[in-house]
């Protein structure tokens, strides 16, 4: 019963997205108050909430309700990616007609993400975490956060020095960049951390873990494909970063297969069993 209320749920989130990425795409000039750099994206991650976010939560929605584990893993880094993606709606869009539609979508994320990680807590490993994968996971995990450390930091410490803007907010007439913000106080700390706790054999470490190569598998498609966008509508002129994010999508695809086949629940036990187990 339970699963089936979560489904539903599941069913009603992915509903909510596509009615508002259709309202959005076919109202003409729905984003006019944004710059045509931001209307552009805006637009591009429209579609690819419809065409590639929806999709693969209801493919893992139906195959978790079929108990397959590796829907159950997977899952929680599409509630990530959308939390994630609705949060920049929600304070980098301008007001506009879909706005509690952005707050419905970012909080049902971010509860279900909750929910699984909660119900997967006591979740035991044939593996403990001592695979080569873990340890590869590890180590891409620490070097990535590192690197968008670094990408980040290059454009926000000479703007700071100057008393500029940051090139990104000239583009996209943002008074801040709410991903660097996100990237900067929560999800890069969270990489790393996972990383740390991977070699440590840490059970967190391993429940996180594919979690986190789901984002990074969605993410990468997502920037590839907004740059080939701008690309096309002649704001970019360089298609180098659609071609490197290909390369680190293909890299975390591989990856995560790679993981969720040397690291394999051997038993499912939800915190309501749990504390059914305990009080018997």
């Amino acid at each position: 019963m339970q699963k089936t209320t979560i489904f539903i749920v599941e069913l009603l989130l992915s509903i909510s997205i596509v009615i508002t990425g259709c309202v959005s795409l076919l109202h003409h000039d729905f984003y006019k108050l944004e710059t045509k750099n931001w209307q552009v994206q805006a637009m591009g991650q429209d579609l690819i909430n419809i065409l590639v976010i929806v999709p693969s939560l209801l493919c893992t929605a139906w195959f978790s309700l079929k108990d397959k584990a590796w829907a159950s893993l997977v899952k929680p880094g599409i509630f990530l990616y959308l939390a994630y993606t609705f949060t920049i709606y929600c304070f980098d869009i301008h007001f506009n007609q879909l706005f509690l539609s952005y707050c419905l979508i970012l909080g049902l994320s971010f509860y279900l993400l909750v929910y699984y990680i909660v119900s997967h807590w006591h979740l035991i490993w044939q593996s403990s975490g001592k695979t080569l994968a873990s340890k590869t996971t590890a180590i891409y995990f620490l070097i990535m956060a590192v690197l968008f450390y670094a990408l980040w930091l290059s454009e926000i410490i000479p703007a700071l020095s100057k008393g500029n803007l940051p090139q990104s907010l000239a583009k996209t007439g943002l008074f801040t960049n709410g991903i660097q913000v996100i990237d900067l106080a929560l999800f890069l700390p969270g990489v790393f951390i996972t990383g740390v706790l991977l070699l440590k054999k840490s059970r967190l470490g391993i429940l996180f873990a594919p979690v986190i190569l789901t984002f990074f598998i969605l993410m990468d498609i997502t920037i590839a494909v907004l740059t080939a966008v701008l690309y096309l509508k002649g704001i970019e002129s360089d298609l180098s970063v659609m071609v490197m994010m290909g390369l680190l999508d293909v890299f975390s695809f591989a990856l995560l297969v790679w993981f969720l086949s040397e690291n394999r629940p051997q038993q499912y036990r939800t915190a309501q069993e749990t504390e059914n187990q305990t009080a018997a």
